[in-house]
This record gives C-alpha cells, sequence and structure tokens, in this order.
C-alpha cells in the first residue's frame, strides 16, 4: 500500500531517475511530469505530499507553474535550479517554493530535506480538516484557502459566494 506520492517536474529524464532512485520505496511512488498541462492533470488525479520541481527556464516559467501549483494545492514544493541570483530565488519562494537547492545536488541532501517537507505536510495535514474537492481538471475547490479554479482560473469570490 502506498502512503506518499511524489510528484518531480523535469525534462531532464537522468535527474528524475536520480530522484526516484533516492525517494521510491514500498511506501513511496515517484511520479513524473513534463509540462504544465501534465502537472494540472496529476494534480487532478492524485494527492502528493511534495512536488519537486528541476526548472528548464527556456522551456517553462518558473513562477506561473510555483503560482498555479500553490492555487490548487498547499503540497509542499522543493525547486532544484542552477545557480541564481537572490532576487530570483526571493521571487521563486513568494511564487509558493519552499526550498530552493542549487545544483549541482547533492542528492542525500536533497534527499533528506525532501523527508523532511513530507513529514511537515503529513503533519500539518492531519491537523487540517478540509481537503480540496476536485473535479477532473474543470473544478477545483479548496475549503482551506477558500479558493475555486475553474479551468486552470482562480475564481474570485466574495465570503459570502463561497459560503454559498
Amino acid at each position: 500500500m502506498i502512503r506518499e506520492r511524489i510528484l518531480v517536474v523535469a525534462d531532464d529524464l537522468a535527474m528524475f531517475r536520480s530522484i526516484q532512485t533516492y525517494m521510491e520505496s514500498d511506501f513511496t511512488e515517484v511520479c513524473h511530469a513534463v509540462s504544465a498541462q501534465d502537472i494540472l492533470d496529476a494534480l487532478a488525479v492524485f494527492n502528493f505530499c511534495l512536488i519537486i520541481v528541476d526548472f528548464c527556464p527556456p522551456k517553462m516559467d518558473e513562477v506561473d507553474i510555483l503560482s498555479a501549483i500553490r492555487r490548487v494545492r498547499s503540497t509542499p514544493v522543493l525547486v532544484l535550479t542552477e545557480i541564481i541570483s537572490e532576487s530570483t530565488k526571493v521571487s521563486l519562494f513568494r511564487a509558493g517554493a519552499n526550498a530552493v537547492v542549487e545544483k549541482p545536488v547533492d542528492m542525500s541532501v536533497c534527499a533528506a530535506q525532501a523527508r523532511s517537507l513530507i513529514q511537515l505536510y503529513i503533519n500539518s495535514s492531519e491537523e487540517q480538516a478540509g481537503h480540496p474537492l476536485i473535479f477532473g481538471t474543470e473544478l477545483m475547490i479548496d475549503p482551506t484557502y477558500r479558493q475555486v479554479i475553474i479551468d486552470g482560473n482562480q475564481l474570485v469570490l466574495t465570503r459570502k459566494e463561497f459560503d454559498l
């Protein structure tokens, strides 16, 4: 029985395999996504305890992807990136990253950081009462953050409208 699922967003298959080797076990499944649509599809179907994103800036806008993930889920996000400026790191954190690790990545340290984020998420999830309601990729309702996402766009609702 699988208790944990990790989503790895990477177009570098070698990086995905390395993460999979360190993180996958009898109790943890490591899934793979390569595009923004893959991410949204996976989030619509599965609950993940961690999302690891290995950014490739020419192909994906990291801030947009992090923002989209954060609109849909409160799952912790660990970002793997090339060496970047402090202001870029701040932008990643503001967009929804919980941790940023620069390459070259020591996989044992990365795995330890990932396990720490998973444990924090599991502990906080057990304390939360509201769970997101997901109806495919068309409709997602998150009572914890009082958000409604329709076709990937956040619907702006008043408190009363959301309660109804």
